[in-house]
């Protein structure tokens, strides 16, 4: 794929009637994601924690796309509980999903805990996605058209595990740049198992990185704030970061790409340790046990 994708050749598409669901879509990538794929007149469902700041953005949508067909659902994706009742109530509404999104992410320096006894950085950044994915399958599995894309990051080259460090992931101790690269590294794992296992399917699974974006994932951090105003002027606006989302789950050209690991509009390679497929599968295993789903 060119890294340069006219604006025009992403927005060709009409995606009306298709149901897509953006985790984290009040802000940063995930509401551009969700913008963008109103101007395509998909169904959004836009995935947020906070209610207030999931209906201003529902509504800045709304007046830039007047016709933006939108659903605003809650969910604090740091607890199991409440995506199994996401998941309850998307089913009593709709049947099909055409495109999940999971874009959400925290970062953190503090060591927490959820109320599942999950490090909170790793139940967001990876628990949860897969979670939700995996409960979302049969849904996924309804449509002719199921993409599904897990939105990663290039810290996961410096997130590298073993297989021994596996069954301490959960509470795993290292927080900021540390642990926030090991959970984009196992959860690139699974992303690449949800392939193998997927693959003779009609649902695509790929990753994706959006690379220096100014969004408001390192809120948290008062050296990562420092860091991101230094860099300022070489990262990529929300927007600009949005584009391949909108085009990756919607251009029929990609219909059947999968396991594939974008750097903005570009194939690339992740680490080549994210390859070793016994490592997928034990974590792969863990996470099934940790989501309860084993």
């Amino acid at each position: 794929m060119n890294s340069e994708v006219e604006r025009d050749e992403i927005y060709s598409v009409n995606m009306s009637g298709k149901n897509c669901i953006v985790t984290g879509a009040n802000s940063g990538i995930g509401k551009q994601t969700a913008l963008g794929l109103a101007k395509l007149n998909s169904h959004v469902i836009m995935l947020c924690r906070s209610e207030k700041r999931g209906e201003e953005a529902k509504r800045d949508i709304q007046n830039k796309v007047s016709d933006a067909n939108l659903t605003l659902m809650l969910c604090d994706l740091a607890s199991f509980h409440q995506i199994r009742d996401f998941v309850d109530k998307f089913n009593s509404k709709f049947s099909i999903l055409d495109v999940l999104i999971n874009n959400a992410g925290v970062y953190l320096t503090d060591y927490e805990e959820t109320a599942d006894g999950i490090q909170k950085m790793m139940a967001v950044n990876h628990f949860s996605q897969f979670l939700l994915t995996q409960l979302l399958l049969p849904n996924l599995r309804e449509s002719n058209f199921s993409r599904i894309i897990n939105v990663n990051s290039g810290a996961h080259r410096s997130g590298i595990i073993e297989k021994k460090d596996i069954p301490k992931i959960k509470t795993l101790e290292k927080t900021g740049m540390r642990g926030y690269a090991t959970s984009k590294f196992v959860n690139l794992l699974t992303t690449y198992k949800f392939h193998r296992i997927l693959e003779e399917s009609q649902i695509t699974v790929n990753a994706f990185n959006p690379g220096m974006t100014s969004t408001r994932l390192p809120r948290h951090s008062f050296g990562a704030k420092i860091m991101w105003k230094i860099i300022g002027p070489f990262i990529k606006s929300a927007e600009e970061a949005a584009q391949p989302l909108v085009y990756l789950p919607s251009n029929p050209k990609l219909k059947g790409f999968s396991g594939n690991y974008y750097d903005m509009f570009d194939k690339a390679k992740s680490v080549k340790k994210s390859y070793d497929r016994d490592l997928q599968d034990k974590m792969w295993e863990e996470s099934m046990k940790v989501s309860e789903l084993d």
